[in-house]
């Protein structure tokens, strides 16, 4: 059997693979908290602020955010974040991306295993001020990470049907330069 893209593989979340998304969901609202704090919109970012970049599963993907990561150690020097998948790891050093980054494995990262555990105890120790979850695909555990570790402003693509895993929305242009010039706004109006 295929293994869960959400839940470690255990009897305790067996019946959970059989769930529909909405029904998913919901159980991840749920564990981390059905209210949304209140927050100012246009953020804004001191220097001693942290930013979480959840990056795309795809190396494709990947490769179409290396020109705004590349951009964005310029405008915010320190404190941000990159959760990338250990895939990654080679594209991210031979584009020399600067930021720190947080590696994961794919069945790691997964709600119930330790080692999403230990990432959730990270996050939730950096005092993060901000995160974009920057994936086409929806995986719940990363949204429920965001939300529980009390990051304020949870940045998604069309994600009003995700509140309150994401609060934030981005909207998607068909265009890669059109989606990395909006968030190059964003992080220049924030840090100002």
């Amino acid at each position: 059997m295929k293994p869960s893209l959400y839940f470690k593989d255990c009897f305790r979340y067996s019946l959970k693979k059989f769930a529909s998304k909405e029904s998913l969901l919901r159980w991840f609202i749920k564990q981390a908290g059905e209210t949304s704090e209140v927050f100012e919109y246009p953020m804004k970012l001191s220097a001693n602020q942290t930013v979480l970049m959840i990056l795309p599963e795809s190396s494709e993907d990947v490769s179409h955010y290396i020109p705004f990561l590349q951009k964005l150690a310029h405008i915010k020097k320190s404190g941000v974040l990159l959760m990338a998948n250990t895939l990654h790891e080679n594209l991210l050093q031979t584009n020399r991306i600067q930021q720190e980054v947080l590696y994961y494995t794919t069945l790691g990262c997964r709600y119930g295993e330790d080692e999403f555990q230990k990432i959730r105890e990270v996050l939730k120790a950096r005092h993060i001020t901000a995160s974009f979850y920057l994936q086409r695909s929806i995986l719940y555990q990363m949204l429920y990470l965001c939300k529980s570790c009390g990051i304020p402003y949870r940045f998604g693509f069309d994600c009003e049907n995700l509140y309150p895993l994401l609060n934030l929305s981005l909207i998607p242009a068909n265009d890669a330069q059109a989606e990395i010039d909006a968030l190059t706004a964003i992080f220049q109006e924030a840090v100002r």
